[in-house]
């Protein structure tokens, strides 16, 4: 870099900056890969609902067991007799909030262990 009185620091052409063109050139070709990676992540987000929907039924039969909830849970949706999934989401925040051993924070476990699953409780 040399320096004139004038205008301040100016680029010799053996300063090692690329030249403009070439800074173009990578610059769109960075953009392009973000919009290609953009691109990328849309369909595997499309994927991901896609393959949701076709294991819905089978996460349904899915033992409650299987969510990894703690004991405490477990125990409260077994003595409930709710054993698959898809019997726990016919039922509501409230009447799971009301089982015996089911506090506020067994209700946001189980909330969040089937939303894992692309799952929730029924509306109420």
């Amino acid at each position: 870099m040399t320096k004139d009185a004038d205008s301040g620091p100016t680029a010799s052409l053996d300063s090692g900056l690329l030249p403009r063109g070439d800074i173009l050139e990578r610059a769109e070709q960075y953009y392009g890969n973000l919009a290609l990676t953009a691109a990328l992540l849309r369909e595997l987000c499309d994927e991901l609902r896609r393959t949701r929907e076709v294991m819905k039924p089978w996460i349904l039969g899915m033992s409650v067991a299987d969510l990894g909830l703690t004991l405490r849970s477990s125990n409260a949706l077994y003595e409930a007799n709710i054993l698959t999934v898809g019997q726990l989401a016919q039922r509501s925040l409230k009447e799971i909030s009301a089982l015996r051993m089911c506090g506020p924070t067994s209700c946001v476990e189980i909330q969040e262990a089937m939303s894992r699953f692309g799952i929730h409780l029924r509306a109420e």
